[in-house]
C-alpha cells in the first residue's frame, strides 16, 4: 500500500497506483470471529498512509456448509452490512443455481428467501447488539428502518434457545403509540428443495413503553432466519394471523434402522462438508430389508406431506414409503451432486389423528430392491396440508420502485404508485396452473 501510493501508474485519474476497490477473500468459520478485526486492521493501515478510505469488495465469502442454509449465511450478511462492503458469495457447486440458493426453474430454497429479505430492506441501518459477536454459530441479526414508510425490519438468525428481541428507540413520531409485528420464518430446505412462500409464525399488537418493544421468537431453529417487521398499527384492521401449519421433523439417524448406517456429518467441526441437519445422516441403503422406520403423532385426520431430506450418488433414486406397515408409494428422487449435497422430495399422505409408523424402505416387496435405493438420508419434516392454496400481500410485501411508496391510511397500509411507480410482488405456488387473482 506504501508503495502504491507514492508510485505513478500511467493513465490513473489519482496519478498514483492504489486500487479503485479493495477486495479479499473470507472465506473459513473463522472468519465469522476475525472479519471484523481484519477490516480494522486495514482501515487503521489507511489512517496510518494517510489513504482515503477505499471500496472494499469481500470477492469470496462462506463455506460449503452455509450456502443456502438461512441461519448461517444471516451470520455473514450482519457482519458485512455492519460495514458497509459488498460481499461476493463463494461458487462451490453447480453453475447457474446462485451459489447454492437456486432450485432447478423458478424455485427458491429457504436461502433464497432470505437473500431476498435482505435486498427488500429500504431505509438506514440500525444498530443490532449480538449476544456473542463475533462468534460462529451464534444467533446474528442485521436491521433497518425507514422513516418514510413508517416501517422497522430485524432480519435474526435462529437460535439453540428460545429467542427474544429487545427493540428500542422507536420513536412515537414515527410509529405511534402501539405497532403491529409479524414474525416470518424461512427454514433450511437443503440446496435443491423447493421452500415454498415463508410462512407467518406470529404476529401481534403492542402498545410502546418509551420506544421499547420486546418480541418472542416462537420456536428453536438454528438453521432457520426470521424477519420481523414493525409498523403503526392500523385502527381498523387487526394484524393477519399466523398461517404457519403444524409440523413436526425427525433426524433420520434418530430413528429406527434396519440394515443401514449413521454416518458423521458435523459441520461444526468441518465446515467444509455440506450442511447436513443434526450432525449425521443415514446411508447404506444397500440391502433389500434396508430401512429408516420412526413414529409420529399428528393432532387430526388429514392431508400430510412428508418432506424427505435426501441425496443420491448423482443419480435418480427410489425409495418405497410404508406407512404403518402397508406400501403407501414408491418416492421418486432427483439426481443429486453427491449423497452429501441435500435435496428434498415432498409427498403427501393421508394420516388419521394420533400415532403412527412411517417407514422409508429400499424395497417395495421386501425382495428387490428399488433401482436407485442406495440414498443417504438426513432427516424428515412432516407437515399438514392447508388445503386450497391461498395467500394474501399487503402494501409491505412488495418491492417499490420509481415513484411509488407506502402510507399509512386509517383502515391499512397502501401504496401510492405515483407517476412510473411500480410495486412488485414476489409470489409462489406449489403447483402449475390457474389461479385466481383479487386486487
Amino acid at each position: 500500500m506504501t508503495w502504491a501510493k507514492d508510485a505513478t501508474c500511467t493513465g490513473d485519474p489519482q496519478g498514483n497506483c492504489l486500487p479503485d476497490i479493495m477486495a479479499w477473500h473470507e472465506l473459513s468459520s473463522s472468519s465469522l470471529a476475525h472479519y471484523r478485526q481484519n477490516y480494522a486492521a486495514f482501515r487503521a493501515l489507511e489512517r496510518e498512509l494517510g489513504i482515503a478510505a477505499l471500496p472494499i469488495d469481500i470477492d469470496e465469502y462462506g463455506d460449503r456448509s452455509d450456502m443456502s442454509v438461512p441461519g448461517r449465511m444471516i451470520q455473514w450478511i450482519s457482519m458485512f452490512e455492519g460495514t458497509k462492503v459488498d460481499a461476493d458469495m463463494a461458487y462451490w457447486t453447480l453453475a447457474g443455481n446462485l451459489s447454492d440458493h437456486a432450485v432447478q426453474t423458478r424455485k427458491a430454497n429457504g436461502g433464497w428467501w432470505l437473500l431476498k429479505w435482505y435486498a427488500d430492506l429500504t431505509g438506514q441501518t440500525a444498530k443490532v447488539t449480538p449476544p456473542q459477536p463475533d462468534v460462529p454459530g451464534t444467533v446474528q441479526a442485521t436491521a433497518a428502518i425507514d422513516t418514510d414508510a413508517r416501517r422497522a425490519t430485524v432480519l435474526v438468525s435462529g437460535g439453540a434457545n428460545p429467542l427474544s428481541l429487545d427493540v428500542s428507540g422507536l420513536d412515537r413520531k414515527v410509529f405511534g403509540g402501539a405497532v403491529d409485528v409479524s414474525i416470518s420464518k424461512t427454514s433450511w430446505t437443503g440446496y435443491e428443495g423447493d421452500a415454498g412462500e415463508p410462512v407467518v409464525v406470529a404476529t401481534q399488537r403492542a402498545r410502546l413503553t418509551g420506544g421499547a418493544l420486546p418480541v418472542q421468537i416462537p420456536g428453536i431453529d438454528v438453521t432457520a432466519a426470521y424477519q420481523v417487521v414493525i409498523t403503526p398499527a392500523s385502527a381498523a384492521t387487526r394484524p393477519a394471523a399466523p398461517d404457519a401449519p403444524w409440523t413436526t421433523s425427525i433426524e433420520a439417524e434418530s430413528a429406527t434402522l434396519t440394515a443401514a448406517q449413521a454416518y458423521p456429518e458435523d459441520t461444526t467441526a468441518n465446515s467444509w462438508l455440506y450442511a447436513t441437519s443434526g450432525k449425521a445422516d443415514v446411508g447404506s441403503m444397500n440391502q433389500v430389508t434396508s430401512a429408516v422406520t420412526f413414529p409420529v403423532t399428528v393432532p387430526r385426520t388429514s392431508t400430510y406431506r412428508p418432506g424427505i431430506f435426501y441425496g443420491t450418488n448423482a443419480a435418480p433414486g427410489r425409495s418405497a414409503l410404508f406407512v404403518d406397515g402397508v406400501l403407501d408409494q414408491v418416492v421418486q428422487y432427483s439426481a443429486t451432486l453427491g449423497w452429501a449435497y441435500r435435496g428434498r422430495k415432498d409427498v403427501t399422505v393421508q394420516l388419521g389423528a394420533g400415532t403412527h409408523e412411517i417407514s422409508v424402505r429400499s424395497s417395495a416387496d421386501g425382495t428387490t430392491s428399488l433401482p436407485g435405493s442406495d440414498i443417504a438420508l438426513d432427516k424428515f419434516d412432516l407437515t399438514e396440508g392447508t388445503g386450497v392454496e391461498t395467500s394474501s400481500y399487503g402494501a409491505d410485501d412488495a418491492r417499490l420502485s420509481g415513484a411509488a411508496k407506502v402510507i399509512r391510511t386509517p383502515a391499512a397500509p397502501a401504496i401510492v404508485l405515483g407517476a412510473g411507480g411500480q410495486a412488485t410482488y414476489y409470489v409462489a405456488t406449489a403447483q402449475d396452473g390457474y389461479q385466481d387473482l383479487t386486487i
